[in-house]
């Protein structure tokens, strides 16, 4: 389990660089009315994503295996889908460099003499869930890790615990804000309105190293199992 953990624990860490998620977060967070339940939704919202892109890839893995696929296969296919996922990553980068502006999602602006608002569950879980699919990086790092987890031939109980590891760690830019806010109380506000607009000038830089970075690591691993 251990050896596991630390090959896909780059990847999982990777994924969870994600300035996209993060400023949502921020955004949310510094709402005028309900906050913290507005911030819970999203989280919900990024949960689910994750949850599903796992159970494909796992429910596809074990199909594979039941099948009686020849040894060596589920390492041949696993080598050539970093392989793919390294090209989509270095599209990704350049795409980020050829960008004159970042776009940035984040909830509609309020009007603060606007009258109390609901919570609006269901647009802020829509705005969760939009703004974890269109997170090119994330995803495209996760699938490798829960493939790797899912053909490690771990026991059913650590398998488990793996694949909410790798969860935990790339959902960190949901609930890190959360937690954040509460620990540091009074001053977290102005904590996060800081960090907010370092990642709103620095958002494409990070992007750009996140994904170029990631694409050599996923391309070198890749041709290195196919060798």
């Amino acid at each position: 389990m251990g050896t596991t953990f630390l090959t896909v624990l780059p990847l999982a860490l990777g994924g969870a660089i994600s300035p996209m998620i993060l400023l949502l977060q921020l955004a949310t967070l510094a709402s005028r009315w309900h906050p913290v339940a507005r911030s819970l939704v999203v989280l919900m919202a990024n949960a689910v994503v994750v949850t599903v892109i796992t159970v494909v890839v796992v429910v596809t893995d074990h199909r594979t295996a039941v099948g009686g696929t020849p040894a060596g296969t589920s390492e041949v296919v696993g080598a050539w889908i970093r392989v793919v996922l390294a090209l989509l990553l270095l599209a990704t980068a350049i795409r980020l460099a050829l960008q004159t502006h970042t776009d940035t999602t984040e909830p509609p602006a309020e009007n603060v003499d606007a009258a109390p608002q609901p919570v609006r569950p269901a647009r802020y879980f829509l705005l969760g869930v939009a703004a974890m699919v269109s997170n090119a990086t994330t995803i495209v790092l996760l699938i490798p890790a829960m493939h790797d987890v899912a053909i490690a031939g771990l026991a059913g109980s650590e398998e488990i615990v793996l694949y909410l590891l790798v969860a935990a760690i790339v959902l960190l830019p949901s609930y890190l804000p959360l937690v954040a806010l509460g620990a540091m109380g009074r001053r977290g506000p102005a904590v996060l309105a800081h960090l907010s607009e370092w990642l709103r000038v620095h958002n494409r830089d990070v992007g750009i190293a996140v994904s170029l970075g990631f694409a050599i690591y996923l391309g070198w691993t890749g041709f290195a199992a196919l060798a």
